[in-house]
């Protein structure tokens, strides 16, 4: 097998089935904070590291094994859920860490249907954004107090 995300995609070349991305792309990137100054240049502050994507093409095609529109649903269906799995090519996790990923978008390109009108080929791409998860994010700060102390007054008769 050459990777997978989760259970919903396997790429895989076989006597039976050939599924594989095209020219995968990864990208990452850094967070920064721009202070202005009145007078000076503005500062640029490191805030920490980015998030990292992973675009990568598929070409889906009957004739090869794999059965397009099931595949399809499948990613849609995940994204839509907002699906958390592991992105694995080579035997290597591609994010830092072994971060999941979700599906942040995902583009079809349907192109050649049966006869009856069923799917034979399609062309997509899949782009994967690396997430954080919970458990690794430091709780948030306690919120300010919305509710006005209750002054001292003294009743008098």
């Amino acid at each position: 097998m050459i990777g997978s995300w989760g259970s919903v995609i396997q790429f895989e070349v076989s006597s039976e089935k050939v599924l594989t991305p095209g020219s995968v792309e990864v990208a990452g990137s850094a967070r920064y904070a721009q202070q202005d100054t009145v007078g000076l240049a503005p500062v640029y502050e490191f805030l920490g590291p980015g998030l990292a994507t992973c675009t990568l093409p598929v070409r889906l095609s009957a004739g090869q094994g794999v059965r397009p529109r099931a595949v399809i649903d499948a990613l849609r269906a995940a994204m839509a859920s907002g699906r958390a799995e592991l992105l694995v090519l080579g035997g290597q996790p591609v994010f830092a860490a072994g971060r999941l990923a979700v599906i942040d978008a995902l583009s079809e390109q349907w192109q050649t249907f049966t006869g009856k009108g069923g799917l034979q080929v399609a062309e997509g791409q899949i782009t994967f954004h690396e997430i954080v998860p919970r458990s690794l994010v430091p709780p948030a700060l306690p919120a300010a107090s919305t509710t006005v102390p209750k002054a001292n007054v003294t009743k008098t008769r």
